[in-house]
């Protein structure tokens, strides 16, 4: 198994859902950014709320403090609809935030999704289609855009439309509501074939417009990204369960391995095109489904597919020379001065492998 890192913590808390949620996410010392500088603009654009960037624009830990960062729903896909809607769309949202808040948010979280799968294959027009409108304008507004770039697909709704992703993983329409059905969705988009080089042409593309955008004035933009989230979590398609060779019905460590290979390979891939302004980020879950152990959470017995050790956190890094910052989803209330959020936090970091020998730092009481 591997070892996470003790990570320098920085914080950012979101509204999702209607739920407070705590995703605290941290910057891994010695990762992949180059050292750190302490301006606070880059070209003729001021970084929002102090946010720092590294050289080679990898976002940085704040001086003190956290970031705050925010979700607030995603833009429509860059092939479901205009530029300048989705424009309109993120500022709406940013703007909606400030006003209601009175706090500019440092980062815009958001989803890309793989593409649109049209009943044999992604159709071509969809896969991984850079989310350009959506970044620049993220950016503009005075926040680095967080995207969540993520392996599944949109299918069709039953009446003529498309769900969303999540939509379409989590109630399948018109199809069923079984683990063969949910393995049937996750292998659209198989992590396999993302690490030996099947989606290469569509990567390719991706990054390199990630590479290119740029602001209003010409200068390149900072970009946080993640593959995939919460991935030692059963309730996503690119968890281990999903994506071992075996398939759900002989899960095991060829999952998280497969995860690994296909980021490692994602962000080599990046390398390759000179993608420097990405700052990678792995986001888990506070719990592992299937449990790491027995009584890994008493009281809640085992899902459908038992007690699975490798299933740990640390089996999905893919270790410091890839990965900057390292995230984690703690959700429920989130008062610092409340015993019961920093018993939970405390909870979460413990729970980052079986012993917690290999556990992140605490949050800030």
């Amino acid at each position: 198994m591997a070892r996470l890192p003790r990570p320098k913590l920085s914080l950012f808390s979101a509204l999702a859902c209607g739920a407070l949620a705590l995703f605290s996410i941290a910057a891994i010392p010695g990762a992949s950014a180059a050292s750190h500088w302490s301006s606070t603009r880059h070209g003729s654009h001021a970084l929002p709320n102090s946010c720092t960037l590294a050289t080679g624009m990898k976002l940085a830990p704040p001086s003190s403090g956290s970031y705050n960062g925010v979700w607030t729903g995603d833009p429509p896909q860059p092939w479901e609809a205009s530029s300048s809607t989705i424009t309109s769309d993120v500022n709406a949202k940013i703007s909606a935030w400030t006003q209601t808040t009175g706090v500019r948010p440092a980062t815009f979280y958001f989803e890309n999704y793989w593409g649109r799968w049209n009943g044999s294959s992604i159709q071509q027009n969809t896969l991984l289609q850079f989310p350009t409108a959506a970044v620049q304008a993220a950016w503009n507004a005075g926040t680095v855009p967080f995207v969540r770039l993520s392996p599944w697909v949109q299918v069709p709704d039953g009446s003529g439309g498309w769900s969303p992703a999540q939509w379409g993983w989590s109630w399948i329409p018109g199809v069923g509501d079984t683990d063969a059905h949910y393995q049937a969705y996750a292998n659209h988009v198989r992590l396999s074939t993302i690490a030996a080089g099947g989606f290469d042409t569509g990567l390719s593309s991706w990054l390199s417009a990630a590479k290119n955008v740029r602001d209003q004035s010409g200068h390149p933009i900072p970009i946080v990204v993640q593959f995939g989230v919460e991935v030692n979590g059963d309730w996503f398609p690119w968890n281990g369960v999903w994506q071992s060779n075996g398939g759900y019905t002989h899960p095991g460590p060829s999952g998280p391995a497969n995860y690994v290979a296909a980021y490692q390979h994602i962000i080599t891939k990046a390398r390759q095109v000179g993608a420097t302004n990405i700052t990678w980020a792995l986001h888990l879950d506070q719990w592992s489904s299937p449990y790491l152990t027995i009584n890994y959470n008493p009281g809640d017995p085992p899902d459908q597919f038992g007690v699975q050790p490798w299933n740990a956190p640390a089996d999905y890094y893919p270790g410091n020379s890839y990965i900057d910052w390292l995230g984690i989803s703690n959700y429920g209330q989130q008062d610092p001065a409340s015993p019961a959020t920093r018993r939970s936090r405390r909870s979460s970091a413990s729970r980052m492998t079986p012993s917690g020998s290999a556990r992140p730092h605490r949050g800030p009481r």
